[in-house]
């Protein structure tokens, strides 16, 4: 299914391990920043490869993949996608360790990757190491091309391997369909050896140059795999430091040979007429201030002179305490107006109507219809944690009938580390502010650390300021 990126990324500056094309290279060593253990070896540094590769002891470039366990050269890694990778012109690798002792993470990103031989973008993808637990998670921010195999790990190793190839962990050796933008996979140690939850919570985080480039445009319509008219709208939502937009549209699923490239847009809608009972794909790509780009998703679409009703399911990533405008869609149907209907209510959070962007009315009883004539509704993640424990289900009307009921699938995570903003200093406390609200700040006291004029101190508790909402 699609993936839709939440507007509550926490982004961190990244130091950069190499920016630009790079085929069959690799670079270390890197400050883990704490103390890490893997498979009962204590490091505090990595290494990295052009081809996927987190490396511990030393470094290799091997492009040929192979599965898990392997006593041949390389040894000693996590692999979050083992394969001939290259680094875009527009990518790059970088890490940061964030938290403070005893919980800091470091972040590693492998931000638009590319395979060789081929023009199309594989996407962005993190490993993330925890401080205390060891634990380690592997995660796929923007996988962009939905139809190929080969971007979804049909020529991958995913996975982790000891320092001798004796033992390891394998979750996917070459299978198609196991990688897609938004999963994450949690890997816990115990007994020489790990277990892992491929259906894990992503955590929102996001390392950026220091004029970060465009975020992952969110495409709205027409929606991955939908049939439509011969008359096209294409829209999107607003990427985070995006000054301009432009549309691919290709008969090509890696849009090589493009039909048509539209000029840079400062808006998010692109109209163009298409030959009827044909198939095409398309992508939006977000510029910064600077030119560097992100990409979208390529999704496909068809013609039609008489596209079906349906309702679009849909899934988002949100950080919990997030509240989110949804937007309800649709294909086909008559020229008529149409209904959106809510029909069955989320395990965790709330849902509203939408009043002009801020929660309107509870929906708390099924069916009820959605008063927003844009067919906007607004979730509340103000519940548990967990994937699909925001979802809902809907369902469309109009002249023709009732599509059928489709899901729009929200996994909710916990919060990101706070960022500082500023801090003043008092007898026997400081007040520190932080770019996130926080309802209950107890224990955060654990994420960060506080020094006087360079001596560190001891913070014993963390509680709101009297007066603070």
């Amino acid at each position: 299914m699609p993936f839709t990126h939440g507007q509550g990324e926490t982004e961190y500056l990244g130091n950069i391990v190499v920016s630009g094309s790079a085929d069959d290279k690799k670079w270390g060593s890197f400050p883990i920043g704490f103390d890490f253990d893997f498979f009962g070896v204590t490091h505090n540094v990595f290494w990295v490869s052009s081809n996927g590769l987190v490396m511990f002891g030393s470094g290799s470039n091997a492009f040929s993949n192979v599965s898990i366990p392997n006593t041949s050269r390389p040894d000693n890694y996590i692999a979050p996608f083992w394969d001939d990778l290259i680094i875009h012109s527009s990518g790059d690798i970088m890490y940061q360790t964030i938290g403070a002792a005893p919980n800091r993470k470091l972040v590693i990103q492998f931000s638009n990757m590319s395979f060789w031989t081929t023009t199309v973008l594989l996407g962005t993808i993190q490993v993330i190491l925890y401080e205390g637990s060891n634990n380690i998670q592997m995660q796929y921010n923007s996988i962009i091309d939905l139809s190929s195999d080969r971007a979804s790990g049909a020529e991958a190793t995913v996975g982790l391997e000891d320092s001798d190839g004796t033992g390891g962990v394998l979750c996917s050796y070459n299978s198609a369909g196991y990688i897609y933008s938004g999963r994450a996979i949690l890997f816990t140690p115990g007994g020489g050896t790990y277990t892992f939850d491929d259906n894990a919570l992503f955590e929102n985080i996001l390392l950026v140059d220091v004029i970060p480039r465009a975020g992952f445009p969110n495409q709205v319509s027409p929606f991955h795999n939908s049939i439509v008219g011969e008359a096209v709208t294409f829209l999107w939502e607003a990427a985070s430091h995006a000054s301009s937009y432009f549309v691919l549209i290709s008969q090509n699923a890696d849009l090589s040979s493009p039909l048509h490239t539209s000029a840079d847009l400062t808006t998010l809608s692109y109209e163009y007429i298409f030959l009827p009972d044909q198939s095409y794909y398309w992508s939006v790509i977000a510029k910064n201030s600077t030119g560097d780009e992100s990409s979208s998703e390529i999704w496909s679409f068809q013609t039609s002179s008489s596209p079906p009703f349906l309702a679009v399911p849909q899934s988002i990533q949100l950080e919990q305490g997030a509240l989110q405008i949804l937007a309800l869609k649709y294909t086909g149907g008559d020229a008529g107006s149409k209904t959106a209907t809510v029909s069955s209510l989320p395990a965790e959070g709330v849902l509203y109507q939408n009043a002009g962007g801020i929660p309107g009315a509870q929906i708390a009883t099924v069916p009820t219809d959605v008063t927003d004539a844009s067919f906007n509704v607004i979730y509340s993640a103000t519940g548990t944690t967990g994937n699909g424990v925001g979802s809902f289900d809907f369902h469309f009307s109009d002249g023709t009938g009732t599509s059928t009921n489709e899901t729009y699938t929200i996994n909710v995570s916990a919060p990101g580390v706070p960022k500082f903003l500023s801090a003043s200093k008092e007898l026997d406390r400081v007040e520190i502010i932080f770019d996130k609200d926080m309802t209950d700040p107890t224990g955060f006291h654990l994420e960060f650390a506080v020094e006087d004029n360079g001596v560190g101190l001891t913070s014993t508790s963390c509680t709101l300021k009297a007066g603070d909402p």
